[in-house]
């Protein structure tokens, strides 16, 4: 259920993300660029603990 939560969370910070991307000036582009790839990271971390939790 927790597990759950936080992906929820991380999926909501990555639209709000996206959203930014498109409105923002290019020079804050590259900062919002940088966030994405470290919430997609984080996203990639929490379903591998899915994976791991399903097998046991």
């Amino acid at each position: 259920m927790f597990n759950e939560r936080i992906l929820s969370k991380k999926f909501q910070q990555l639209n709000l993300l996206k959203g930014a991307l498109v409105e923002r000036s290019e020079e804050s582009k590259e900062v919002i660029v940088e966030d994405i790839k470290e919430t997609l990271e984080d996203l990639e971390l929490i379903l591998e603990d899915f994976q791991y939790i399903s097998k046991e």
